[in-house]
């Protein structure tokens, strides 16, 4: 799934980029593969700039997505969408046979994958 296929499935590419969901870069590339970081990045700005939805303001508990801080531009964005049920964190083995809990910031968002989000998103937007 491109970023633009995502964007036109969740509201439209040039509405998107007119709410400041979608950023320059966006427009520029719009084939470019959708990541798991690019679309938390849509959802949470989709919920804060269309929904009109406050930042839930202490992020703490998504701490256990042991890659939360690896993209500080990002992690605000993955919070939101993880706290607010849009998008789960995946388990992912660790060393010693051990699993934990995790992101995967840059794990391309495959169409079923990308059909839960929207659907998760939809069911703020009836709220």
């Amino acid at each position: 799934m491109t970023r633009e296929e995502f964007l036109e499935r969740l509201l439209g590419m040039q509405e998107a980029y007119e709410l400041g969901i979608a950023e320059a870069k966006d427009m520029r590339d719009p084939d470019a593969v959708l990541t798991r970081s690019d679309a938390a990045r849509y959802a949470h700005l989709y919920m804060r700039e269309n929904l009109g939805l406050p930042d839930i303001p202490d992020i703490s508990e998504a701490e256990i997505l042991k890659d939360l801080y690896d993209c500080r531009v990002c992690a605000n964005h993955i919070a939101q969408a993880y706290l607010r049920g849009i998008m789960p964190g995946k388990d992912m083995p660790g060393v010693m046979g051990r699993v934990f809990l995790a992101f995967d910031p840059g794990a391309p968002v495959e169409e079923a994958e990308a059909g839960k989000i929207i659907s998760n998103l939809q069911i703020y937007n009836s709220l």
